[in-house]
């Protein structure tokens, strides 16, 4: 392809004095990375691949710079999976981020990991990159079911459910955090690493009353991005502890 350059002139009929110049540069890509995105996300909502093209222009003193494309949305990108696990939604739009022409969205279908590696042929050239992506569960609480309502001085194990998986090999880089809007009236600890519960991704908190009243029991999990270019995200889960006053006590014989 051959580097072609137009100047496009305006002129005013009214004034011919006022005018203006632009100059379109047409020239062949030479590379392509996926310059941003989020490294997991829950089934069903779209991650967002963005991807920018670079061309090699060369200037008057013969030196030789990386131009970005402004515009590739149009563009027939090819995207394949090592494992199915997320489907490419072609209608899901999202303005360029930074330096990048254009984007695709991923959305999850099941939990789990995928390598998604996002190409582009021109004259017989494949310029592509790739990028690994998880998708998981909503963060919820499963056990109890029920209104959470405690005497002061008993407590009780919250189990959740959902939220970001540790990624393989870097277990150390998954982080669960637990806060309690009152630490006063309750206070709440992360035991996960005490329990088992085979086949289910869980984390186990548990709480303890210390006085009458109530406070929210906020569990958050994310995993620590693996490159500059990628962004984490945090699940978060609110949970409503009562601490309150017992007004009588039920003998049940077993």
């Amino acid at each position: 392809m051959i580097c072609s350059f137009f100047l496009l002139k305006v002129i005013f009929f009214i004034n011919h004095h006022n005018r203006q110049s632009a100059k379109f540069i047409v020239i062949p890509p030479s590379r392509l990375e996926i310059v941003e995105f989020v490294m997991e996300a829950e089934i069903g909502k779209p991650i967002y691949l963005h991807v920018a093209l670079y061309a090699e222009e060369t200037g008057l003193d013969g030196k030789t710079t990386m131009v970005p494309f402004t515009r590739c949305q149009e563009l027939p990108f090819q995207v394949k999976q090592s494992d199915v696990k997320f489907k490419q939604n072609k209608t899901a739009a999202f303005p360029p981020v930074g330096i990048s022409c254009g984007n695709i969205a991923m959305v999850g279908l099941n939990v789990g990991t995928s390598k998604v590696t996002v190409t582009y042929f021109h004259d017989g050239k494949a310029l592509k990159d790739s990028v690994t992506l998880s998708a998981y569960r909503p963060l919820q609480l499963l056990q109890p079911k029920k209104d959470i309502i405690l005497g002061v001085g008993s407590s009780i194990n919250l189990v959740y459910t959902g939220g970001p998986r540790p990624v393989i090999g870097r277990s150390s880089e998954h982080q669960r955090v637990v806060v309690s809007e009152d630490e006063t009236v309750a206070q709440a600890q992360d035991v996960t690493q005490y329990h088992t519960i085979p086949g289910e991704d869980f984390t186990v908190v548990q709480v303890l009353c210390h006085k009458l009243g109530e406070t929210d029991i906020k569990l958050m999990i994310s995993n620590t991005p693996s490159s500059p270019n990628c962004k984490g995200t945090t699940s978060t889960a609110m949970t409503r502890v009562i601490c309150g006053k017992p007004r009588k006590v039920t003998l049940q014989p077993e």
